[in-house]
């Protein structure tokens, strides 16, 4: 009796594109979470008034810190993008 391995491989597609799907989704929600705080906490800093030099210092750090995160999730989105092409092949 011979078998092909056919059905498993699409199962195992099937799922994959589940998992990326699920992960693009939270990562997108993340990214969007995290914009909208960066520029809410910039407003409000704003807003208290102003800062002396290390409190500023200290902020630019956090918003770079920030950016970075934004812009690896960003990247992985992009990859996670790229995988789920692939897929579709």
């Amino acid at each position: 009796m011979v078998t092909t391995a056919y059905p498993v491989e699409s199962e195992r597609c099937a799922e994959l594109r589940r998992i990326l799907e699920e992960r693009r989704q939270d990562m997108m929600v993340e990214v969007h979470d995290r914009m909208r705080d960066v520029r809410t906490e910039s407003n409000s800093a704003t807003m208290l008034g102003v800062l002396d030099s290390v409190e500023t210092s200290e902020a630019d750090i956090q918003d770079e810190i920030e950016f970075s995160l934004i812009q690896m999730k960003a990247e992985t989105l992009t990859k996670i993008e790229e995988a789920l092409q692939r897929l579709k092949i």
